[in-house]
């Protein structure tokens, strides 16, 4: 079964002022993050570009939400450049967006918190804990899959598959050419998870110091 060229769900998640970050997550296996500065078409079309380049499989298909930073030309136009077939969600429907939500509070908000930056200093370490988070992630962070679940009386059995990182079940998907293959490996074996840990949390301790501290702007409401 080819996992690995299935597609890309797109979510983002708002950081305040003009710094916004967003996470991308790969529907076959790998988890992708990328912070943009400003929501504007054209950045958040460069910042998907980035992933691309970064993910070791081609595309075929991408998903997101009904926002206009992705429901526009210029991502649109991207996608059909490179025969990649673009679909969104149903309107209000959020759990057909459920997965990305789901990653979103475990690598975003679960780390980073809800603090509000608005700096480009902010946005540059925002951007190397990103790409911290998604090799540790990527590489480290066996998960298990729900296989099936069924209701027995009042309870609900659910099954699950054998814990795997990422990393490993793309390989196992048998779909990535020699050389993506060979590249991963390389970079697996260069990394060490303990001082990538360090690392991660080093970087978090110098972006939390740059979180804003004055107040967010209030709406003004008219009667």
């Amino acid at each position: 079964m080819e996992r690995v060229d299935d597609g890309v769900f797109l979510g983002l998640r708002e950081s305040g002022g003009q710094q916004r970050q967003t996470e991308h997550k790969h529907q076959g296996e790998t988890d992708e993050l990328q912070a943009l500065w400003g929501l504007h078409q054209q950045r958040v079309t460069g910042g998907i570009q980035h992933i691309h380049e970064r993910l070791p499989f081609p595309l075929r298909e991408w998903h997101s939400d009904n926002g206009s930073e992705f429901i526009n030309a210029c991502l649109l136009g991207w996608c059909q450049r490179r025969g990649i077939r673009f679909t969104r969600g149903r309107p209000y429907r959020k759990n057909d967006q459920a997965w990305v939500e789901q990653r979103n509070g475990l690598l975003v908000r679960r780390l980073v918190g809800y603090d509000r930056y608005s700096t480009r200093a902010a946005w540059t370490v925002l951007q190397r804990l990103y790409g911290l988070l998604r090799l540790q992630h990527n590489f480290f962070r066996p998960v298990r899959k729900l296989l099936s679940k069924r209701r027995v009386g009042s309870t609900v059995r659910k099954r699950y598959d054998t814990a795997q990182t990422p990393y490993q079940r793309v390989l196992a998907a048998g779909g990535l050419a020699v050389e993506p293959r060979q590249a991963l490996a390389e970079q697996f074996h260069a990394l060490d998870p303990i001082a990538l840990a360090r690392e991660i949390q080093q970087t978090l301790d110098v972006l939390w110091k740059l979180a804003d501290t004055r107040p967010a702007p209030q709406a003004v409401v008219h009667g």
